[in-house]
Order: C-alpha cells, then structure tokens, then sequence
C-alpha cells in the first residue's frame, strides 16, 4: 500500500516511487469508518443543507452522464446553483433532459446545464462563461470540480471567510509517464524562456504539444490585463529582449473564485482560451496571477486543498472517501464507492 505517496507536498527531482498501489481496508473496517464520519459530520451537513452556500458549484462531464443522478443527490444539498457542464453536445443534450425530467430539488438549490463549446482543454474559459450566467447578488463565488473528484463542503469551508478567499490543489503531485519508475513531480512555476532548464522535469507533451500555446496565451493575457501580470509573470528586465514568461504547471480538476476576482479571471482565461492552451498550464498560471495581484482587494494567498491522490490516481476503497475531504478521483463504476457516496453526502 502506498496511499501516502499520494499526499507528498514535496519530493525530490528523480525520486523513484512505484505505481499507486493500494488494499483496501476490509469491508467492516471501511464500513465503521463511513457510519463514524457520517455520524460526526451530520450535525454540519445538516446545519448546510438548511442554509446552502451562496455559490455556483460547476460539475465537468467529459465522459459518463449517467452518474449525473448520483452526483446530483450527492450536492444538491449544499449549493445554491448546480451546473452540470460538458463540451460534447450528445453529453450536454443528455444532461439538458436529465435536468428536465428530475423533479425540483427543492426550494433552495437550482440547476442548470451548460454546453462548453470551447473543447476539453480550455474549459478554465467555460467556467467564465458560467459564471457570467449565473453570479448574481445571492452569490459569493464558483466553484468548479471534475465529476471524480469528490468535495466535502462541510468539512472544508469552515467559515463563510473562506469565500473570500482563492482555492487551489495542492503541489507537488503530478505523475511523470516514462518507462522506467513513475514519478511525482513538483507542481511549480518557472521561466517558459528558457526550456532547456526544465525539459527533463515534466511530462514532453507539456513543451512539444502545449508550450507554444501557452506562451502565447501569456503574451496576450499580459497585453489584456497588464495590472494582473504581477512580478515575475510577463516581467520584462532591464536591458532584456524577451520577458521572463512565467508560467505554472498543476491539475486543474478543483477550484474555487470568489466574485471579486472573476473580471480578473475572465479577462486572463479569455487571453489563454483564444490560444487554446491547455488547461494544465493556463489555469495554475491564472490562479497564481490572481494570487499575487488582486484588482478591488488585496490579493489573496492560494488557499490549498487538502485533497487525495493527483491527476493520474484512483481509488476503488471506500474508506478514502471518509478519510479525506476531497481526492481525486474515485471508481464511480464501483458499487461499494457509490453506496459510500450516498452514505456520506445524504444529509
């Protein structure tokens, strides 16, 4: 078992760790801990589903709307505002008679569906295009989350000053896919210009596929909103011909904007979208630049999930979901995780 490995913050260049691997607990064992986690958190499912967060949840289908019912009475419970978004038009026409043939979910929470027509790498672009539809004065922010990946709302916004604040994955947790060892690598800004100090280091799609359109998705972004460049992002030095070009790398399945810091995001995700840069390189890049620089307030820190596993982990064992507030990403094919999805998320 190597569930550990899946938290690492930081690990050293080369590090060798073998694939995530993982036994289950037994099923007694994994069932105590669901009925104990649910009967700790009851009292704060409760106290949430009576009054749910004035927030836009997005659920991004790239794949299996059929766990759309699943998944809609697992968070109908704790938002204002559900949309169910995917960039495949069968998908979205399916989850749009979905929506239409399930009964109010109740007084509290809406849903809605969004078709994402900017394709499966730019939905960072999408996401403003939501909340441009959707924010309104009941709301404080939007949160988007992979259908794997599960959130616990209850055990993560302890208070409504969390809303304020920007949301983000941890570091340090990609998976390196070359032959030999698999790897995790560290989740990290650097200097675009200069590739030939970071080639080894990640995955060779991230420059011979993506690079280019990320890069130039930074030269725009940098012309459409020079106030959110910050220092070390489009930094042009003295003396210096091209501009450092700093961009982030990191797993977009999870995150979270306050309203104050959507015409900031729309402006920058609007600049990387035009190129279509990938989501993994845009969407860290945007988040760290809204970091830094705010527009109306002072700019907050990153606020980090403390959620299991990476981009490339998967867990079939019941008892992660109980363990830890939020992961990616769980085996929705698997009876034993949906029954505990059920079991956890009901109020």
């Amino acid at each position: 078992m190597l569930r550990d490995d899946l938290h690492l913050e930081a690990v050293s260049i080369g590090l060798p760790v073998v694939r995530a691997y993982e036994a289950c607990d037994t099923s007694n064992s994994a069932a105590a801990q669901i009925a104990h986690e649910r009967n700790v958190s009851r009292a704060a499912r409760i106290a949430m589903a009576v009054s749910p967060l004035p927030v836009v949840a997005i659920l991004f289908f790239g794949t299996h709307f059929e766990r759309l019912p699943l998944l809609h009475i697992a968070y109908q419970s704790y938002f204002k505002w559900l949309v169910y978004m995917s960039p495949s038009a069968e998908i979205a026409a399916a989850l749009k008679r979905a929506e239409a043939q399930r009964r109010p979910s109740g007084p509290l929470t809406r849903a809605a569906t969004h078709h994402c027509k900017r394709g499966i790498k730019a939905t960072y672009a999408c996401v403003a295009d939501v909340a441009g539809r959707f924010v309104a004065d009941d709301t404080v922010g939007v949160l988007y989350l992979h259908f794997d990946l599960w959130f616990q709302p209850w055990r993560l916004v302890a208070s409504l000053s969390m809303l304020r604040r920007l949301w983000f994955l941890p570091s340090g947790r990609i998976m390196l896919k070359a032959a030999g060892p698999t790897r995790l690598l560290p989740l990290e800004c650097f200097n675009s210009s200069r590739p030939t100090q970071y080639r080894g280091r990640y995955p060779m799609w991230t420059w011979d596929r993506d690079l280019p359109q990320a890069r130039e998705g930074l030269r725009r972004a940098c012309a459409a909103a020079p106030a959110l460049a910050g220092s070390g992002f489009c930094k042009r030095a003295p003396g210096v011909a091209t501009p450092e070009e700093r961009l982030c790398i990191g797993w977009a399945d999870a995150y979270y904007l306050p309203t104050a810091r959507l015409p900031g995001f729309s402006a920058l995700a609007r600049a990387f979208s035009s190129t279509n840069a990938n989501s993994e390189i845009a969407l860290p890049t945007i988040m760290h630049m809204l970091a830094q620089h705010g527009t109306t307030a002072p700019a907050p820190a990153l606020q980090r999930l403390p959620c299991w596993g990476f981009c490339c982990s998967l867990t079939g064992c019941p008892e992660v979901l109980a363990q830890h507030p939020c992961g990616h990403r769980m085996l929705l094919n698997d009876a034993r995780v949906r029954t505990a999805v059920e079991l956890l998320w009901s109020v």
